[in-house]
């Protein structure tokens, strides 16, 4: 997955775009829901060295990624 920030100078906004590549020899499902819950991740805030495997996750970025996961449970159950 490739992640890529644009910030607004003028205002500080950012935007984070988010691109996958083609997955149709994998299970869709799965595939989506990782990159979901990879999402959820980053936009809640887990630093880059926790989502690399660089550094432990500290115990917030465990909670973003129990919640990330909740809500994926939550959209498959619907």
């Amino acid at each position: 997955m490739i992640r890529r920030e644009i910030i607004n100078k003028k205002t500080g906004e950012k935007l984070i775009m988010f691109e996958d590549a083609d997955f149709e020899y994998e299970k869709p499902v799965k595939h989506y829901g990782d990159g979901f819950i990879v999402k959820q991740m980053v936009i809640n805030g887990i630093p880059e060295d926790e989502l690399n495997g660089k550094s432990k996750p500290t115990e917030k970025s465990k909670q973003i990624f129990i919640e990330a996961v909740k809500n994926w449970n939550e959209m498959l159950a619907d």
